[in-house]
């Protein structure tokens, strides 16, 4: 008996259905169609082809969940082989707010697209992208190339406006670009795909741990920071890569154009560290100091699991400062180069959260009552956070500040992830949200059953 068939045999309820009860969600008719015409059972032939049945996101401890690992207001629905997953991630409403690619190797995640439709056609075009193709993390295995003709996307291709339909089968790349962007199909994903093509470059290319230890430079800082920024690379290193290769080495960026695009990214969003990063060096790189302060003081409390550090090779910070943006505005400090008119933009927390997480961050260089590891400087600064607008009624803000306390720079240990999952659940129920409250619920079950 097909799956489809087990569905209709219970009682008649679709597996869309289904699973809107089960989670409390509103899907749209493109999700509700890949559950309950099949959609879920096409063959994929690119990088994600292996659909989650709905059966298993209705089992009561979804095997798929990796709770604490992945976002919790995420869910799973397409893979990879390889435990990377696109995850249905929950807004507010109850509704399926974006498609995220979620990466097993860290728990790194990155917007794929506003529908499942998107984020599957997103991924077929993943080779026909520019620049080279760098991963989060070295790979298991290579990256399956992408399908633009297979039945999953031309399923997926069905749900996109007509011109974007036309495009993907005629236009050429740059046209193709153009015409996504106007349509803002899977925007964020293109636009990051855009900045690593313009900071692309031979060194980029050529440069390896491998290479640089055998010249004897250090992999971090020296040579990621060269792979960064190619400026950074002095006259009399230069002259000694070209001796290693032996000819010329192309250390040409296009910062102008990955400044654009990241740009585009900050004024909409305030999560993504990525964007917060190559837009402030940008700026810093021509001068422009007060901008330059503007972009790192909200990437400093954007989400650390979203900074992509590894592809845009911005890990060459102190470790101990837990993020590009945080090390970068505490430079411009230090060198009594900045006063900044906090403008808080979308998708940040409020002004004064901002200050009192840049002091709680700082607290423990002095060794004084906020000392103790950076992670847990900062979860303890979002509990506080979480209590106050618990006290003061306003529930929505402290599931906000819940998930930053889990999901920012991470925690100490794996058991606190417990009670984190259990008090978004609680201000998720208070503040309406009910999606979430359900998600949430999912993973600190399957937590609990996997961990106690």
């Amino acid at each position: 008996m097909k799956p489809t068939q087990a569905a209709s045999n219970r009682g008649g309820r679709s597996w869309s259905h289904q699973l809107q009860e089960r989670y409390a969600l509103h899907f749209d008719a493109c999700l509700a169609e890949w559950f309950d015409s099949g959609g879920w059972q096409l063959a994929g032939r690119g990088e994600f082809n292996q659909p989650v049945s709905p059966e298993v996101l209705l089992a009561e401890n979804p095997e798929v969940l990796w709770p604490a690992l992945m976002l919790p207001d995420s869910l799973p629905v397409l893979g990879n082989r390889k435990g990377d997953w696109l995850c249905l991630r929950i807004g507010s409403d109850s509704a399926i707010a974006e498609v995220i690619h979620w990466y097993h190797g860290g728990g790194d995640w990155i917007p794929w697209g506003r529908t499942l439709a998107e984020a599957i056609v997103f991924d077929s075009l993943h080779d026909r992208l520019p620049g080279r193709n760098h991963a989060h993390a070295v790979a298991a295995e290579p990256r399956r190339a992408g399908d633009g003709e297979g039945a999953l996307v031309r399923w997926a291709s069905d749900w996109l406006p007509s011109e974007v339909r036309t495009a993907l089968g005629s236009a050429s790349f740059p046209e193709l670009v153009e015409i996504l962007l106007e349509h803002r199909v899977s925007e964020v994903g293109l636009r990051s795909e855009l900045v690593l093509a313009a900071l692309d470059s031979g060194l980029r290319r050529w440069l390896t741990p491998e290479i640089a230890a055998e010249l004897g430079i250090p992999w971090e800082p020296d040579a990621v920071s060269w792979l960064f920024d190619t400026a950074l690379v002095d006259e009399a290193s230069r002259s000694e890569l070209r001796r290693s290769i032996g000819g010329e080495l192309d250390f040409s960026q296009d910062w102008q154009g990955a400044a654009k695009h990241a740009a585009a990214v900050c004024r909409e969003r305030g999560d993504l560290g990525w964007a917060f990063d190559v837009a402030g060096w940008a700026a810093e790189r021509e001068g422009n100091v007060a901008e330059a302060a503007e972009y790192y003081r909200r990437g400093a409390v954007a989400l650390a699991f979203a900074d992509q550090s590894i592809r845009f090779r911005t890990h060459w910070f102190p470790p101990a400062k837990g993020k590009f943006s945080l090390w970068r505005l505490e430079v411009l400090e230090s060198q009594r180069r900045i006063e900044i008119a906090e403008k808080p933009g979308a998708g940040s927390p409020k002004p004064d959260e901002i200050d009192g997480y840049l002091q709680a961050i700082a607290g423990g260089e002095s060794g004084g009552a906020s000392a103790g590891t950076l992670r847990s400087r900062a979860a303890d600064y979002w509990r506080s956070v979480a209590l106050t607008a618990t006290e003061q009624g306003r529930p929505a803000d402290a599931y906000e500040a819940h998930y930053r306390a889990g999901w920012d720079l991470g925690l100490e240990e794996l058991g606190s992830y417990r009670q984190r999952l259990a008090s978004l659940v609680e201000a998720a129920e208070k503040a309406g949200q009910l999606g979430r409250a359900r998600v949430a619920q999912a993973h600190l079950d399957t937590f609990l059953h996997r961990f106690g």
